[in-house]
């Protein structure tokens, strides 16, 4: 029989590997089985975080990975902000409160001069 291992590098034995297939053979109860989240959390309520991904200038990318590391914040967060903010400023866009509701559209920008 090959050796074989547990994902945390542990040595299975063959009769730990037999009760393993015994307990196997004999069913499970996925009722009570509990379910595991595969991937990084949901940043909202909503249960999902949509990735959109976009492509920058090689001098863009190294200052946003400096300022990062900088101010101890991801690159994804940064670009969260910057993101969430430009869309606020829009004329017409919609204002998002911290817990995700729809709130009054934001005034057109006018310009002077």
């Amino acid at each position: 029989m090959a050796t074989l291992r547990t994902r945390s590098g542990t040595k299975l034995t063959k009769k730990a590997v037999d009760a393993l297939a015994a307990e196997a053979e004999r069913g499970y109860d996925l009722s009570k089985a509990k379910r595991v989240r595969m991937g990084r959390p949901s940043l909202g309520d909503a249960g999902t975080s949509p990735r959109v991904q976009v492509r920058v200038d090689a001098d863009l990318a190294e200052a946003l990975q400096a300022v990062a590391q900088k101010e101890q914040r991801s690159v994804s967060e940064i670009a969260r902000t910057a993101l969430r903010e430009y869309l606020e400023r829009r004329p017409g866009s919609i204002r998002r409160s911290s817990n995700d509701e729809q709130v009054e559209p934001t005034p057109p920008i006018t310009r002077i001069g």
